[in-house]
C-alpha cells in the first residue's frame, strides 16, 4: 500500500522534473502549511532538490485556512 507521504514525494519529484523539461528557473509550489507533521517533509524534500538543481521555488502556503486557500 502506498502511504501518503509516498504519496507526496513522488508528487514533488514529477512537479521538479516537469520544470526541468521546460528549462524554469522558478516554480510555485501550494502546499497545505509551512510547517506541519504531515507536509513539512515533503516541503524539505521539494526544496533540497529544487537548490541541487538550481530551481528557485516559491512556496504558497494556505496554513490550513479555508479563506486564505481561496483567495
Amino acid at each position: 500500500m502506498i502511504t501518503r507521504k509516498s504519496t507526496l514525494l513522488v508528487g514533488t519529484m514529477a512537479l521538479l522534473a516537469s520544470a526541468g523539461w521546460a528549462e524554469a528557473k522558478t516554480v510555485c509550489y501550494v502546499t497545505a502549511a509551512d510547517s506541519h507533521a504531515y507536509v513539512t517533509p515533503a516541503n524539505k524534500a521539494l526544496d533540497a532538490r529544487a537548490k541541487e538543481l538550481g530551481i528557485d521555488v516559491l512556496s504558497l502556503s494556505q496554513n490550513f485556512d479555508v479563506q486564505t486557500g481561496t483567495e
